[in-house]
């Protein structure tokens, strides 16, 4: 009678193991499709933000100094990689206007923004955040001493205001 309780205990230890182990491995296949739809999720977040920012024309500052800043991105590229320019329109004490362009180049994944351009022979870093989409982002810069903020802009808006 003992070697039947003992073998009744040890089926019970197994077959309750074998839940135990049934449902841990089921919380983790739970888990990893969570993990999968997040990453998903992130990868399409990060898809459309690049098509929204491959149909802007360009992005401007134009604040009450006397300068306006407009930046273009030539390629935009899915692993956060970035090329374009970089327009400085300084207005001078007799009205004139100095324009200079920079070659920029940077990384971004629709949230952060960093740049680099070279600035009397030296890489200067310009580093930022989008606000939301690619409508509008915020940008240290060498000719300021606060953030400037870019908003998009279409060619004719471009032309209002670099062509005054």
């Amino acid at each position: 009678m003992k070697g039947k309780r003992v073998w009744g205990m040890a089926i019970i230890i197994v077959v309750l193991s074998v839940v135990v182990i049934w449902l841990v491995q089921g919380n983790g296949q739970e888990d990893a499709q969570v993990d999968d739809h997040a990453e998903y999720e992130e990868q399409e977040r990060i898809r459309n933000f690049f098509t929204e920012l491959r149909g802007q024309y360009g992005y401007l500052y134009a604040g009450e100094e006397q300068f306006r800043v407009f930046i273009t991105f030539d390629e935009a590229l899915l692993e956060g990689e970035l090329t374009g320019s970089l327009l400085v329109r300084e207005q001078a004490n007799d009205g004139t206007f100095k324009e200079t362009y920079y070659d920029v180049n940077g990384i971004t994944d629709g949230k952060i923004l960093e740049l680099y351009t070279t600035l009397d022979g030296e890489s200067t870093k310009l580093e930022g955040e989008f606000q939301g989409g690619a409508e509008r982002f915020e940008l240290s810069c060498w000719i300021a001493e606060e953030r400037l903020s870019f908003h998009a802009v279409t060619e004719e808006e471009y032309k209002e205001v670099f062509e005054e």
